[in-house]
């Protein structure tokens, strides 16, 4: 079973829940990010998505200068070796893209929907490759990590 590790995200983009939802908006835009950790007084509580924005302020009709915590969500923690299956199983039971990543007691990272996809698809052609070299008789590689 492969391991998160490789493809996690260490740049975890955060403010104080206090910034505001069109602060957070202007933030992501400018990063080129699709969430912002929230911070409470200095520990990273949750996170607020582009999605979250969007029903906070055009659906449940929230100001965009209100506070990013009344958007964010809670989301599961996983260890920094998870594996693949277990992130993809956490996304799909909490209906979450996003998952924050702990290690040695802190916050170190955030994996998304799309390095778990990417590291399923390492997987797959891993997999591919092992079964063409052994129909073929050719050079067997190393199993990602």
């Amino acid at each position: 079973m492969t391991s998160i590790r490789p493809e996690l995200s260490r740049d975890v983009v955060a403010l104080d829940g206090s910034a505001s939802m069109r602060a957070a908006a202007l933030v992501m835009d400018g990063r080129k990010v699709g969430s912002v950790g929230v911070l409470e007084d200095g520990e990273l509580v949750g996170l607020v998505t582009e999605g979250d924005l969007v029903r906070a302020v055009l659906v449940q009709g929230e100001a965009p200068d209100a506070p990013i915590t009344r958007a964010m969500r809670a989301v599961p923690y996983v260890d920094a070796d998870e594996t693949v299956e277990r992130c993809q199983a956490l996304m799909r039971d909490h209906r979450t893209r996003h998952l924050l990543v702990e290690d040695a007691g802190g916050v170190v990272g955030i994996v998304t929907m799309r390095h778990i996809l990417r590291l399923m698809l390492e997987e797959q052609r891993w997999a591919a490759r092992q079964l063409e070299d052994y129909i073929t008789g050719g050079p067997t590689a190393d199993r990602p990590a």
